[in-house]
């Protein structure tokens, strides 16, 4: 690839209901479908130069050596690949639960001191030529090329409809897919892995993960969506790395969470959590912080409640810490307003404690208020106490009356 960097650099466009599309393409015929894309000129903007039909477009051969000798589709196998993806097909929804089928390409002729040349099919036009007013995606070739996945090719783009998002200062973007549109948009076979939500995971997104996030310049990662106990989709979530540098150390510590905090990361995976947001809250969080508030959170959920979620937001706002803090707080302010009591007991002379059951309470026999209590009152104020604020609305006073000399 290194000998085609020009190409690898340009740029193609698609809008993004064919990025939804199920396209019945290998991955040899999918980096041949965007060899042709960008030869295209789309109607994007309205004094942009575009073009108005479909123009022939050229890959070189030594273009086609550098990018396809290093993989499945290998050159000798050109011939096989072409003809298989001239006989492609895409799929879209009608918006109506039907379905229509689109014929990919006009032509494809290969001349070996050429090269290839790709020209679209009309039927194509509202959907790579005249996009002005749609809404579209667009990404370089070499974004997609080191993919050795069509299951990873296919859910990158998907996330790339929403990158727009990284230009408004958002570090991270997500979509929602329900169980039926990953199948789709994946082109994952009929009745391949169904009832086997292990093999689903394992086979269609994670190693196709595993290939984004060591491939290009995106980390990808997803949350599982269920009902009841049923998996009925996922959140897939893109970031764009920041450095080749944080990279590297970011796999380091990856390699460290597996040895040392092996525990914490497997009872937050079996709590449904995924698996790159695990790692995410062990590197981010104390293991104390994680463990109070898994357990805390195991404690407050009733069957309404999405667990992953609430676990996450327990331990991203320290919910049972909190918690501990302000019982703390309480137990300290109860300490504090017995320690006055205490102190009020020891300033008054004919005072005895009486046990209502309920709260303590100070009694006396006098029918009005002392020196050291008028003293304590003009002091404290609204906050002298129970006892006080008891015998002063017994005494018909006010603290204004008080801290005035009235004592009766």
């Amino acid at each position: 690839m290194e000998n085609v960097p020009a190409i690898l650099e340009k740029q193609v466009v698609q809008t993004n209901p064919l990025i939804e599309a199920r396209k019945y393409m290998n991955l040899s015929e999918m980096r041949l479908f965007i060899l042709g894309l960008q030869g295209v000129k789309p109607h994007i903007k309205e004094d942009s130069v575009y073009d108005v039909e479909f123009q022939e477009t050229w890959v070189s051969p030594n273009e086609l050596k550098s990018l396809f000798a290093n993989n499945d589709g290998s050159v000798n196998n050109m011939k096989r690949h072409i003809k298989n993806a001239f006989d492609g097909k895409i799929e879209l929804s009608d918006g109506y639960g039907g379905y229509m089928l689109y014929h990919i390409y006009n032509k494809m002729h290969y001349v070996p001191e050429k090269g290839l040349l790709i020209k679209f099919d009309d039927e194509m036009k509202p959907y790579i030529l005249d996009i002005i007013g749609k809404a579209y995606t667009t990404y370089s070739i070499k974004t997609m090329f080191p993919l050795s996945s069509e299951y990873a090719w296919r859910l990158l783009e998907s996330l790339l409809e929403y990158q727009g998002f990284f230009k408004k200062g958002k570090n991270k973007v997500y979509c929602e897919l329900s169980l039926d549109e990953v199948r789709f948009r994946l082109n994952v076979p009929e009745g391949q892995y169904v009832g086997r939500m292990s093999n689903f995971r394992s086979r269609v997104l994670d190693l196709p993960i595993k290939d984004i996030n060591e491939k290009t310049e995106y980390s990808v990662w997803y949350d599982v969506l269920k009902t009841g106990r049923k998996v009925t989709g996922f959140r897939f979530w893109l970031e764009k790395k920041k450095s080749v540098k944080e990279i590297a150390i970011k796999q380091d510590d990856d390699s460290k969470l597996y040895d040392n905090q092996q525990k914490i990361y497997d009872r937050l995976v079996n709590r449904g959590i995924s698996t790159r947001k695990a790692k995410s809250l062990i590197k981010k969080y104390d293991l104390s912080v994680i463990e109070n508030n898994l357990r805390y959170a195991v404690q407050q959920k009733d069957t309404s409640t999405n667990l992953p979620g609430l676990i996450i937001t327990f331990i991203e706002q320290d919910v049972a810490g909190q918690n501990a803090k302000a019982k703390k707080e309480a137990q300290e302010r109860e300490a504090e307003r017995q320690k006055d009591r205490r102190q009020a007991y020891e300033m008054f002379h004919g005072t005895a404690e009486v046990d209502t059951g309920h709260e303590t309470e100070i009694t006396t026999s006098s029918d009005e208020l002392n020196d050291i209590e008028v003293e304590f009152i003009q002091r404290k104020g609204e906050k002298a106490g129970a006892f006080f604020l008891k015998k002063m609305e017994r005494l018909g006073l006010t603290v204004e009356e008080v801290r005035a000399g009235k004592r009766k």
